[in-house]
C-alpha cells in the first residue's frame, strides 16, 4: 500500500450549481481533471440552499449521505427523506431528482461512480478495526475524528479527507464516514 494521501478541508473550493440551488465542494476525483464526461468517480460535499434539480449525470450511480440538516427526494423511482441518522440513498444519474432542503445549511457527501467500471458504497464507522483490501477507500470526517494505519494517527478535523489505495489495517473512531470504491 501506498502511504495514505491527506484531503484537507482547507484548500478546496466551492463550485456554484447551474441552477444556483447549492454548491459543490469536490474531496477528490478521478480523473483529477474536472471533465465529467471522463470522470470515473467523484466525493464531494453538496451544500443545498433551496429547492431545484439535481444536475443529470448519465452513466453514474450517486450515494448520498447527509452531514447537517436533511433532504427530500422526490423523483422516478427515489422518493425519500434524509436525515442525519439515516443510512446512504442510492440512485441512478441517469435519473429526474428534485431536492427540497428541510433546514437552512444541509450539506450532503455526495459519492458518484460510472456504473459499468465501478462500484461504491459509504457508511458510518464504530470504533474498530477495518480492512478495506484492494479497494480504494476513503475516509471522511463527519467531525472530529482518528484514523490509526500503520501505527500512525491521523487526526482529521470536520470534512477533512483521508485516501488508501490498497489493503491496509485501519483503526477508527466513530466520526469518520467510510467510501469504498471498487473497480467492477
Amino acid at each position: 500500500m501506498r502511504g495514505p494521501i491527506q484531503l484537507p478541508a482547507a484548500v478546496r473550493k466551492a463550485q456554484p450549481w447551474k441552477n444556483g440551488g447549492g454548491r459543490t465542494t469536490t474531496i477528490v476525483e478521478v480523473p483529477p481533471d474536472g471533465n465529467l464526461d471522463t470522470l470515473d468517480w467523484r466525493i464531494s460535499i453538496a451544500d443545498i440552499d433551496s429547492p431545484g434539480p439535481f444536475s443529470l449525470f448519465p452513466g453514474m450511480t450517486r450515494h448520498l449521505m447527509v452531514l447537517k440538516g436533511g433532504v427530500q427526494l422526490v423523483g422516478q423511482d427515489a422518493d425519500a427523506t434524509l436525515g442525519i441518522t439515516e443510512g446512504p440513498f442510492r440512485f441512478s444519474g441517469d435519473r429526474r431528482i428534485y431536492a427540497t432542503p428541510l433546514v437552512t445549511g444541509t450539506r450532503v457527501l455526495n459519492v458518484m461512480v460510472r456504473r459499468d467500471r465501478f462500484d461504491g458504497s459509504l457508511r458510518r464507522t464504530t470504533s474498530g478495526s477495518e480492512q478495506p483490501g484492494d479497494n480504494i477507500a476513503v475516509y471522511v470526517a463527519d467531525m472530529a475524528a482518528v484514523a490509526t494505519i500503520a501505527g500512525w494517527d491521523y487526526h482529521l478535523s470536520s470534512e477533512d479527507g483521508l485516501m488508501l489505495t490498497g489493503p491496509a489495517e485501519v483503526l477508527v473512531s466513530p466520526g469518520l464516514i467510510a467510501v469504498d470504491i471498487s473497480c467492477r
